[in-house]
């Protein structure tokens, strides 16, 4: 035990000191610990240009544990795996802390990948313990054992329990029970790992699977235990049990939330879809079915994730275009909420273009153009929308209006008339009306002078934030400070976890266009625009 203490416990200053032109401890503090991306995100490496590490830091630390919405969340991954100079007077921790407000967001890729590109990881002990929550949280445990292997400070205790758990792992029981035994008697508290590793050394899994963390989540998925409500609800347990694509529910839930690639939930679903039942023979779905020109009826499916899955199979397969019709207009009805409607959209994203170059006869186009215009395929949504126009004429204007904003916001730099005839209704006393002309026009649409005289008598409900802040808001928008514009508005986020007002959708969705974050004001300014239209 004393041997294994002092192996654990040797500092970094102890070690030799390095050949000539190796690289140092004190030499990797010159480098820029941001410079590490997490992903492809499109964004410049000046992102954080005249963005202070105070500012920084004050949104990240909460962001993880907060309520977003799908595309304020997607806002917050995309800046954070963006590769570049770190915010002006950053110290490490704070790289670290960008590392696992990754991880919280259930960004488990773009953590793991930082800590992969992150150079001298083993003189970085903050960072390199986020490179080895991802893998574990990622089922890598052979990356997270070596970090735990090479890193040179090991001040933090995470390294002593994660150093018997991999002893553990390797089936060397008997130094992962002098590991555990030199952990407790340090005094941290860890109810939850000792829990776990106990039963392991036993060879017992009984109680709830602890998600608290990533060795919490790597025994609990070694024992096989069940997760408790709250705990299957949180991102990183959601990413991880979705990125494989084997368990079909949790790749829905993944999806919905945006924590898996699209792509991956497309294959899964077509792999794994299973027959619907007897009240639809499985031969209705054959190729041979599915390619016939003749007319087919669309085939019941169950409720839930099978049927889903199968009703995309149908919509991806068929060479009918009224089939496809109506297995979208079917796939589309599925969803619960409006999150549900814009992920089930990027699903369907290529058979709604397909669906739009078909030009089948039948009902629902309006919806398929929104679908079209929320996976961000204008053209597609400009075509869909225009037998709406032609075949949907009984309904209301004003309901009308707001489904051809959702068009619209797909490409706002087009929407010039479709935001005066918001107005007109909104001038007519319609309130849904009046707040989607407020996005749209945040989003760039230009109205007429006339329509402007009437957009400025609207009573939108009023901002919830300060002045002050709204005004930091517009101007980091202004001067195009990018990383600074994306932490005022998560900020603001924070402060309405209930959702933010129109007012303040609209303010946070003008300052991310101006900064060039378009991408990011898109996809908010269409969660607003969706709330408004949804009955």
């Amino acid at each position: 035990m004393l041997a294994s203490a002092a192996t654990l416990g040797a500092p970094a200053a102890l070690a030799q000191t390095p050949p000539p032109g190796e690289v140092t401890g004190g030499a990797i503090q010159g480098l820029d610990l941001w410079s590490a991306a997490g992903r492809e995100t499109g964004l410049d490496s000046d992102l954080w240009r005249g963005t202070s590490a105070e500012l920084a830091e004050t949104v990240l630390g909460p962001l993880a544990d907060q309520r977003l919405s799908v595309a304020e969340a997607a806002l917050a991954r995309r800046i954070l795996a963006t590769a570049g100079r770190s915010p002006e007077g950053a110290p490490p921790t704070l790289a670290a802390l960008r590392s696992l407000t990754l991880i919280g967001l259930g960004d488990l890729e773009a953590a793991a990948e930082i800590g992969r590109r992150t150079p001298r990881l083993e003189v970085q002990p903050a960072i390199a313990r986020t490179a080895a929550e991802s893998a574990l949280w990622l089922g890598d445990d052979a990356r997270a054992c070596a970090l735990g292997d090479t890193v040179q400070d090991r001040a933090d205790l995470f390294w002593l329990r994660l150093r018997a758990y991999c002893e553990l792992v390797s089936g060397n029981e008997r130094a992962a029970q002098v590991s555990f035994g030199l952990w407790r008697e340090s005094g941290d508290e860890a109810d939850g790992f000792a829990r776990l590793l106990s039963q392991a050394l036993l060879g017992e899994g009984e109680g709830p699977a602890d998600a608290s963390d990533g060795l919490g989540w790597a025994l609990s998925r070694r024992l096989e235990l069940d997760l408790p409500a709250p705990a299957a609800s949180r991102r990183p347990v959601i990413a991880a049990r979705g990125a494989d694509g084997e368990d079909l529910a949790a790749v829905s839930r993944a999806l919905r939330l945006g924590l898996v690639d699209v792509g991956t939930v497309r294959a899964a679903y077509l792999a794994r879809a299973l027959p619907p039942g007897p009240s639809a023979p499985a031969e209705a779905l054959s190729p041979d079915a599915l390619a016939d020109p003749a007319p087919t009826p669309l085939p019941e499916v169950p409720e839930g994730v099978v049927g889903e899955a199968n009703l995309y199979r149908v919509a991806h397969e068929t060479r009918d275009a009224d089939l496809r019709r109506r297995a979208l207009v079917a796939l589309l009805g599925e969803a619960e909420s409006a999150e549900a409607f814009v992920a089930l959209s990027r699903l369907a994203a290529p058979e709604l273009v397909a669906l739009a170059r078909e030009v089948p006869a039948g009902a629902d186009p309006a919806l398929l153009a929104q679908a079209a215009a929320v996976a961000g395929e204008p053209e597609a949504a400009r075509a869909l929308f225009s037998r709406a126009v032609r075949t949907e004429g009984g309904w209301d204007a004003t309901r009308f209006a707001l489904m051809e904003a959702i068009v619209a916001a797909s490409d706002a730099r087009q929407g010039g008339s479709t935001l005066d005839r918001l107005v007109e209704r909104g001038a007519a006393g319609s309130a849904p009306a009046q707040g989607a002309a407020l996005i749209l026009s945040a989003l760039g649409a230009r109205m007429t002078p006339e329509a402007r005289a009437q957009f400025a008598t609207f009573d939108v409900p009023r901002p919830r934030t300060t002045p002050a802040r709204l005004t930091a808001l517009a101007l980091a928008g202004q001067d195009g400070h990018a990383g600074e514009t994306a932490l005022l508005a998560l900020s603001i986020v924070r402060q309405q976890p209930d959702g933010i007002t129109l007012a303040d959708r609209a303010a946070i969705v003008s300052a991310l266009r101006q900064a060039g974050l378009e991408e990011d004001a898109r996809a908010i300014a269409m969660e607003g625009l969706l709330a408004l239209a949804r009955p």
